[in-house]
């Protein structure tokens, strides 16, 4: 089994939440997720915020040479 949450395991989850607690789970992942894609915020952030992102979401860390 994989360390890394997918949109699907997200979608899952919040099907059991109230719709707005959902609704900002959802978002919240999703804007984790923008924080990585460089057609989104990806190149609007530091090496050092999308690599927390990636920590957010269960992957490792690849821009640490970028910022120590």
């Amino acid at each position: 089994m994989s360390d890394k949450l997918t949109m699907e395991d997200v979608t899952f989850m919040v099907e059991k939440l109230s719709p707005n607690d959902a609704a900002i789970i959802y978002n919240t992942f999703k804007f984790v997720n923008d924080l990585l894609n460089p057609e989104m915020y990806g190149h609007a952030v530091s090496a050092e915020v999308r690599d927390q992102a990636r920590v957010c979401l269960g992957l490792p860390k690849v821009e640490q040479n970028a910022y120590l």
